[in-house]
C-alpha cells in the first residue's frame, strides 16, 4: 500500500486500511459539508454505498484488470493471482434463478481476515473510484486557512469519499430554481451509477 500511495496509484480520497487512512477525516468532511450546505442554504445531495461481502466478490479477473491499468509487471500480477488462487464463489445466471443447473463458479474472492484482503480490494477497486470521482462535480468548501482579506484562497472539493468497502458521494452548490436542484441531483445520480457499474465490472 505504501508503494501504491507513493506512486499515486490510489485516489487521494481513499481511506481505511491504508497508512494514515483513519476514518475520522472522511466522517468530519462528510459532516462539514452537511453543516455548510444548511448554513448557506445550498442544495446538497449525497449517496451512501456499502459493498456487500466485498472481499468475497472481487474477481480475480478484476485484479488482472487493475494490474494492467496500473502497468504492473506480469511477474507481480502472477504472484498476486497465485496468492489468491483457490478462492471461488458460486453465482446464479439470469436464467432460471435459483436452479442448481444454472449455477456457475467464478474465480473470485479473497480470504477473509488475511492481511492482503483489504489491500487487494482497495487496489482492484481504485480505478472505479477514480472514474466515479472524476464524473462527480462535488461540493466546494472554503479552505479556512487563509485570512478573509485574501481572495486567492482555493476552496476544497469534497466529492467521493471511500473507506475500504464503504463509499459516500457528495454533490451540491447554490441553486435558486427547481431545475437547478434537479440538475445537481442528476449529477450525483450519474456518479453513483458510474461507480456501481465500474465496481460490478470487477465483480463487486
Amino acid at each position: 500500500m505504501l508503494v501504491c500511495q507513493e506512486y499515486g496509484l490510489l485516489p487521494a480520497n481513499s481511506f481505511g486500511f491504508i497508512p494514515g487512512g483513519s476514518c475520522e477525516w472522511p466522517i468530519e468532511c462528510f459532516a462539514s459539508v452537511q453543516r455548510h450546505a444548511r448554513q448557506e442554504d445550498n442544495a446538497e445531495f449525497m449517496f451512501l454505498l456499502d459493498a456487500t461481502s466485498a472481499y468475497d466478490t472481487v474477481s480475480h479477473r478484476g485484479i488482472s484488470m487493475a494490474c494492467k491499468s496500473f502497468a504492473v509487471p506480469t511477474d507481480v500480477e502472477s504472484r498476486l493471482l497465485a496468492h489468491v488462487g483457490g478462492h471461488s464463489r458460486v453465482v446464479n445466471t439470469a436464467y432460471g434463478l435459483g436452479e442448481e443447473v444454472t449455477k456457475i463458479t467464478l474465480e473470485g474472492g479473497l480470504a477473509q481476515g488475511a492481511n492482503s484482503s483489504p489491500t487487494l480490494f482497495i487496489f482492484t477497486t481504485a480505478p472505479a473510484h477514480r472514474y466515479a470521482d472524476e464524473n462527480l462535480p462535488g461540493y466546494f468548501m472554503p479552505s479556512g486557512h487563509s485570512q478573509p482579506s485574501v481572495s486567492t484562497s482555493q476552496p476544497y472539493r469534497a466529492g467521493l469519499l471511500n473507506y475500504a468497502d464503504d463509499d459516500a458521494g457528495l454533490n451540491g452548490r447554490e441553486a435558486t430554481t427547481k431545475v437547478e436542484v434537479e440538475h445537481i441531483l442528476n449529477e450525483i445520480n450519474f456518479a453513483a451509477e458510474a461507480l456501481t457499474i465500474s465496481l460490478a465490472v470487477v465483480g463487486v
